[in-house]
């Protein structure tokens, strides 16, 4: 969200805010209230994201370099938003849905790429005041807080009609939900 308010010359500082607000209040929110109200107990099994190291092959680093640069220069020429970001992601998506390439990239770049990006987001507050963070904290609180509501609303008139329980929905509805790729049942 940073990447594209910046190519749309949107306050960076606020988006980062306000999507921060979103995901604290989504993530602190949701388990507790699976827990308290639903009754829903967590397994003790682990998720198994990527690999620290994974076994990313030479093969498919390079399919996956050469689609991020051709992709990018192609999202450049046709003037796509934040190109850079958009036009890797479309490719990206492009070589794995063709089944070029199935490699999960390994967990230790993964965390070392939300570093870097967490670096340059937290960069941009510098000169922030008090007043400015309360703010936005409050305007991303009020939007998270609608649309959960939104997500519940859908999920409750959906759940009667389809063969997936209403929190299931929810969790999929919800800002920064699911992707959908759990095993069935996985989700209370």
């Amino acid at each position: 969200m940073v990447i594209y308010a910046e190519a749309a010359g949107g306050d960076v500082r606020a988006v980062a805010i306000t999507q921060s607000a979103r995901i604290f209040l989504v993530v602190m929110t949701l388990p507790f209230l699976f827990r308290v109200i639903v009754g829903f107990e967590p397994s003790d099994r682990l998720v198994s994201v990527a690999p620290l190291w994974g076994d990313f092959a030479l093969a498919d680093v390079a399919i996956l370099a050469i689609s991020a640069a051709a992709s990018m220069m192609l999202a450049k020429l046709v003037r796509v938003p934040a190109w850079q970001f958009t036009g890797t992601m479309f490719g990206s998506a492009a070589v794995y849905a063709a089944g070029l390439t199935e490699a999960i990239p390994p967990g230790l770049l993964i965390a070392a790429a939300q570093v870097i990006v967490g670096i340059s987001v937290g960069a941009r507050f510098s000169g922030l005041t008090v007043r400015e963070l309360c703010r936005w904290l409050a305007i991303g609180l009020v939007s998270a807080t609608a649309t959960l509501a939104f997500a519940a609303g859908l999920a409750a008139a959906l759940a009667p009609f389809v063969d997936i329980p209403f929190a299931s929905i929810l969790l999929a509805d919800a800002p920064g939900g699911s992707n959908g790729n759990e095993p069935r049942g996985a989700c209370p």
